[in-house]
């Protein structure tokens, strides 16, 4: 990706050779060239300009390009990677960080209220945020009940400062809202990553690290926010690897009932037996039904077994 002190230069080269304004100093550089070497040196000159231009720009991306969604004309999730890749490469000395909001509960207003009344809560959320970033932040959905945000970068930008950020949105999105006749009560999760906070950042770093964080956030909500750490990636993936153990086991038949008989205490009789799971793990032997437990909403893949 390279040093730092290498992008910043580039992004800046590359800053004047976009502006239309350098196209006035071409005359003058090629009478410049032609004076000192000649023809020969034109034509060098002629050979060599184009692809340093072409190597100052490689990746650039104008405003002009950053992509926007029809359907909800927001900037798309490439969109924000590339204002966030943009940013790197333009001065790598400057901060930003990446924001992942959920709508809190939005599947439960969907089927209380109806497909409509969902979809205006969606829009009203993001009205509230949009109307909140600044001129260079953009703003992007990633799913249905997700929103990415990133922040325009700044020379210092702290986990305080995210934090207050991520606040005011909560607060804002909090004032009562009266959705088609309906008063929903809206909450969302917020989770960020901070670029000062990662080694060698990119956008894909910036933004997973902010998915990571609000997945956290969603865990200890509603309405929780928190930051990225690297910890984060480990306690994500173990409920993950266990609901992929799990659900072999199930297509496996390693998990099977074993009935307890229960007793009654004055006279001894058996009234009935309770069935509890045991996995009979082909490495681990047997195992209780607490190696069964584990956080359903970070993996909706698992099926029941037959």
């Amino acid at each position: 990706m390279g040093t730092a002190p290498t992008k910043t230069a580039r992004g800046r080269i590359r800053a004047i050779i976009v502006d239309p304004r350098s196209l006035a100093m071409l005359p003058a550089i090629s009478f410049a060239v032609f004076a000192a070497g000649g023809v020969e040196a034109m034509l060098g000159f002629a050979i060599v300009a184009p692809l340093v231009v072409f190597a100052c720009t490689w990746g650039a991306v104008r405003p002009s390009a950053i992509l926007v969604d029809a359907r909800t004309g927001l900037t798309n999730i490439d969109g924000v990677a590339n204002l966030l890749e943009q940013a790197f490469d333009h001065d790598a000395s400057l901060q930003t960080a990446a924001l992942s909001i959920c709508i809190d509960e939005l599947d439960a207003i969907g089927e209380r209220y109806g497909t409509k009344t969902q979809t205006r809560v969606q829009s009203d959320v993001v009205v509230r945020i949009r109307g909140m970033l600044r001129d260079g932040d953009a703003i992007a959905y990633a799913k249905e009940d997700e929103i990415r945000i990133a922040l325009r970068p700044v020379k210092h930008l702290g986990i305080e400062t995210c934090i207050q950020i991520a606040k005011r949105m909560q607060d804002n999105v909090a004032h009562p809202n009266s959705v088609d006749g309906h008063f929903v009560s809206v909450t969302i999760s917020v989770g960020f990553a901070l670029s000062a906070r990662l080694d060698a950042p990119t956008a894909d770093k910036l933004l997973a690290g902010a998915a990571s964080a609000m997945t956290e956030a969603r865990r200890n909500g509603p309405s929780a926010i928190r930051f990225y750490t690297k910890e984060m990636d480990h306690l994500i993936a173990a409920p993950n690897e266990l609901a992929q153990s799990i659900q072999r086991a199930l297509d496996e038949g390693e998990i099977t009932a074993y009935y307890q008989p229960q007793v009654t205490a004055r006279t001894g009789d058996i009234t009935g037996f309770e069935a509890l799971a045991r996995w009979e793990h082909p490495e681990h032997g047997t195992l209780p039904p607490q190696r069964l437990s584990f956080d359903h909403s970070h993996s909706r893949t698992v099926r029941t077994a037959k």
